[in-house]
């Protein structure tokens, strides 16, 4: 038997995952919440000066479709003591939809007095998200454009547009057309 004295000096520290949880296909999991989310150690200090978290007891969790709590341990640390020694964990799963919406197309990078148009002037973006965040994106949260660098050589009709910004919530971005018509106007400018 060991014993390890400490004059109570103490911190807080993060809970940390040990471990993996996979879900199952069609599935993700959205958010991994710890209860508490930090919890005090205490140890000499030449021991609590080396511990910047406390980490859970390994789990694997496979397959997994719905929300999943779990009570796991910390792992031990020797000459320190953890309280509360365990830590109640959520795991928050969601389900993948597939959602299209129409986002208008804009010009980057166009000279002052060149103008894009674009046959059609809107496209579908298709992508993945979870349920929970269906209604919560819209065609505001997405930016689909012409780079007029990439067509300054291209004598080709069609133009490729490109999602240049998205949500970081969904996933497998697509847009159709892949290819849209549009012709590059010269504005006229009139002196009063």
């Amino acid at each position: 038997l060991e014993i390890i004295y400490t004059r109570g000096q103490g911190k807080k520290v993060p809970v940390k995952l040990r471990g993996e949880v996979e879900s199952k296909r069609q599935f993700y999991i959205s958010d991994i919440a710890f209860r508490p989310d930090s919890v005090m150690v205490y140890a000499p200090k030449e021991i609590l000066d080396t511990i910047t978290a406390a980490f859970t007891e390994s789990v694997f969790l496979e397959e997994v479709s719905d929300t999943t709590h779990c009570r796991l341990n910390l792992m031990p640390v020797k000459g320190a003591r953890f309280a509360p020694s365990y830590d109640d964990v959520t795991f928050y799963v969601d389900m993948y939809s597939e959602k299209t919406i129409e986002v208008p197309v804009y010009g980057i990078n166009f000279p002052e007095e060149k103008l894009l148009r674009t046959f059609p002037s809107k496209v579908n973006v298709t992508f993945m998200l979870g349920l929970r965040q269906f209604k919560n994106v819209t065609a505001d949260d997405f930016k689909v454009v012409i780079d007029y660098n990439t067509l300054d050589d291209s004598k080709n009709e069609k133009c490729m547009p490109i999602v240049l910004q998205s949500p970081a919530m969904v996933k497998n971005v697509h847009v159709s057309p892949k290819e849209i018509d549009y012709i590059i106007e010269q504005k006229i400018y009139f002196n009063d």
